[in-house]
């Protein structure tokens, strides 16, 4: 049951993330946000991408973050991993990764592109 209601909970305030966003922004992020249309604002997952593109944050600078990344000096372990999760759970937002079967389509996907060559790639 709390489960459920917990579930319950997150959507309802999700429908009205999109309204306390604005206060949330820096100047970059509110450029980018002012420049959608009123409905395209109200909606959180689209500001939200919309912001996210502006930065370059996309799937690809995602995925190329998460393979360079390595631990390094004082770091421990667990945090470390706890950044590569947190990476990867970026990954899988911005490429809307969200069963085993997307995900599998995304690994097999991303081998087959990396094994083009480039003049190949483009036309792909």
């Amino acid at each position: 049951m709390w489960t459920n209601c917990g579930y319950f909970v997150h959507m309802f305030f999700q429908s009205v993330w999109a309204r306390f966003l604005p206060a949330q922004l820096n100047q970059k992020s509110m450029q980018i946000f002012t420049r959608l249309s009123l409905e395209e604002s109200r909606d959180y997952d689209t500001a939200k991408r919309a912001i996210l593109n502006g930065f370059k944050l996309d799937s690809s600078s995602c995925l190329k973050t998460f393979r360079t990344m390595c631990r390094t000096g004082q770091s421990i372990y667990k945090a470390f991993l706890a950044n590569l999760r947190e990476v990867a759970a970026r990954y899988y937002d911005a490429k809307c990764i969200n069963s085993f079967e997307t995900l599998h389509c995304a690994f097999i996907m991303e081998q087959y592109l990396a094994s083009l060559p480039d003049n190949v790639r483009a036309f792909v």
